[in-house]
């Protein structure tokens, strides 16, 4: 049984998929994959969409007799068959017209191909990571080494936040309005966590000084108010003071 297991193929094969539960091929979901690969294969060249790689296993042909020797991992097809609506917003943007000279591409999007496995904070301008594979950490204070892991589906949209709002400009050069997960992006966790909670911290800061400068400012305003009604007092005890000599002399 498992020799048999192992000879099954899975067209749509991720080497990052974590997920190999097999399930065998039918006629509804190769015509899916079909379709999918034919969308994916109608983005430009370069576009990290196409999944050039995955899209080149997928065999014109399957005889429905050969159906129990190919499948697909559960992982794999999700990550085949995800974003899929990037597909149709590029899709709906490209000229009709084939002859039409088609409009120059920003050099930036020309660099949003498959990521190399290395850290993606080599790009950073604030906080560099110079550890491209396995990096040396320190936990409860034995030093050890971590590897790196790449983004969930969605998992790099906090970390673009936070680049945008930090203005790391090297950064965003490479992620901005790039899909982290379909693009394969990889990160030591210590870096990611260390970039969010630095700015965090900074946050805070900020905001406690800006607390702090509200309350010096506060008491400022009622030190002045207290002088000011003091000085008033002073006058006006001066002035009746005058009046009452006066009615007593008159």
């Amino acid at each position: 049984m498992q020799e048999e297991a192992n000879l099954r193929t899975c067209i749509i094969h991720h080497e990052e998929s974590t997920d190999l539960r097999f399930h065998v091929m039918n006629q509804t979901r190769l015509q899916r994959i079909r379709s999918v690969k034919e969308d994916r294969l109608k983005m430009p060249i370069g576009s990290p969409y196409r999944m050039d790689i995955i899209c080149c296993q997928i065999p014109d042909e399957i005889p429905t007799q050969s159906f129990d020797s190919f499948g697909y991992h559960r992982g794999c097809y999700q990550r085949f068959t995800a974003n899929l609506h990037h597909l149709e917003q590029q899709g709906a943007t490209e000229p009709e017209d084939p002859q039409r000279k088609r409009p120059k591409r920003d050099p930036v999007e020309g660099k949003q191909v498959i990521f190399p496995k290395q850290c993606i904070f080599q790009w950073s301008g604030q906080q560099r990571c110079k550890s491209t594979v396995r990096k040396k950490v320190k936990v409860k204070g034995s030093v050890t080494s971590e590897g790196l892991c790449v983004f969930d589906r969605g998992g790099g949209e906090r970390l673009q936040e936070v680049a945008n709002e930090r203005k790391d400009e090297e950064l965003l050069l490479k992620i901005r309005h790039v899909d982290l997960f379909a693009c394969e992006a990889m990160y030591h966790r210590s870096c990611t966590q260390a970039y969010i909670r630095n700015y965090a911290r900074a946050s805070t800061s900020r905001e406690t000084e800006g607390k702090s400068e509200s309350t010096r400012e506060y008491h400022q305003m009622v030190e002045a108010h207290s002088f000011a009604f003091k000085e008033v007092c002073k006058v006006i005890d001066r002035e009746v003071f005058h009046f009452a000599l006066y009615h007593d002399k008159y």
